[in-house]
């Protein structure tokens, strides 16, 4: 399991990561310190000019003088030489009206709008990726403990969006954070235009005062799940509403036309028993952490099974991609709209 921490440069309160890089630290750090503990590096944005072809005459020599470079509308994101030595690196092309969100800004927004010592803080890959975390008071769930995270990420390649989001686990590297962003509680993206920075803060302020809002009513709902027991038709009705079967296909239309609709239909309703059956096994016992008195047998157990299905299993891998589909299709798409399913329907029984 790669850590992709760039150069060492990772920080952890008290407790040491996985990968044991970096710096671990006894003592309380803000934002800003954090940062310059890791010795980070600096970005910036540059134009980007392209060389005309040379001009020839038919059959002779390039004519002279040659032509002068041009300036494009696209800008490159630089990472600035690290101590270690080295030359500027290009991180990602943007367009002329692209705004950086560097680390620099993030942790003074951070200390200014949340004001919360750091939890963990990294670069990733070859710098491109940086992120930011503080634990939140965590959650008691019949003696389980559920720990939540305020976290910010901040792409510096241009082909993502800085976050601010909601997590239950503790990201120390590339991995954790997939898994994280992949079973985010809540997430605001930030546009990088004119205002992304101001946009960035008042989120991050927002994101924490929802945080500490809501602890008690998800501790109350968490807990109200924890206390019913499932029986096999209860534990049904809220597999069949996070996975229910599609409608079967019209019959107006050729014969050839219904077979291919009967023959999709098929496939999508074994897949959809499939998961079922899945959910149903990690509940029974294979999932983590269900012989806990939160979730033996409880409602909280198995919407937490089904949540460990769609966080975790093999999906789609086109293209060498499958973590980074997983992950969007858990922030955003069918994962998520299952487990939203799933966690309203165990609520709604269990009242």
């Amino acid at each position: 399991m790669p850590d992709n921490i760039y150069a060492d440069r990772f920080y952890s309160l008290r407790v040491p990561a996985w990968h044991r890089l970096g710096i671990v630290s006894e003592e309380e750090h803000t934002a800003s310190q954090a940062l310059d503990l890791l010795d980070a590096p600096g970005y910036t944005l540059a134009p980007v000019y392209a060389m005309p072809p040379l001009t020839h005459t038919p059959g002779g020599p390039v004519i002279l003088p040659q032509p002068k470079p041009m300036q494009l509308g696209n800008r490159a994101i630089l990472r600035f030489p690290d101590t270690d030595g080295g030359e500027f690196v290009t991180m990602g092309l943007v367009g002329s009206e692209y705004e950086l969100v560097p680390p620099v800004q993030v942790v003074e927004a951070w200390d200014d709008k949340v004001g919360k010592h750091v939890e963990t803080m990294g670069f990733l890959g070859k710098g491109e990726l940086f992120f930011l975390t503080t634990k939140m008071d965590s959650i008691d769930v019949r003696g389980e403990e559920v720990e939540r995270y305020l976290g910010v990420v901040a792409p510096m390649d241009g082909g993502r969006s800085a976050s601010v989001e909601e997590w239950d686990l503790r990201v120390v590297c590339a991995n954790t954070l997939a898994i994280a962003q992949a079973g985010a509680n809540n997430i605001y993206r930030v546009r990088h235009d004119e205002g992304a920075m101001e946009r960035l803060g008042d989120w991050l302020s927002d994101m924490y005062g929802q945080l500490q809002d809501r602890r008690t009513l998800v501790q109350d709902q968490y807990q109200l799940m924890a206390g019913v027991r499932i029986a096999e038709a209860t534990k049904d009705a809220v597999l069949r509403a996070a996975y229910p079967e599609p409608r079967r296909p019209r019959e107006d239309a050729p014969a050839p036309v219904v077979a291919l609709r009967t023959r999709e239909w098929e496939r999508r309703r074994d897949r959809t028993l499939v998961f079922r059956e899945a959910a149903a096994r990690l509940f029974a016992g294979e999932g983590t952490g269900m012989d806990s008195l939160a979730a033996e047998g409880t409602m909280w157990g198995l919407y937490n099974a089904i949540v460990e299905l769609e966080d975790y299993r093999r999906g789609h891998n086109r293209g060498g991609q499958e973590s980074r589909i997983a992950a969007q299709d858990a922030m955003f798409g069918y994962r998520q709209e299952v487990k939203t399913r799933a966690l309203n329907k165990a609520l709604e029984l269990a009242r």
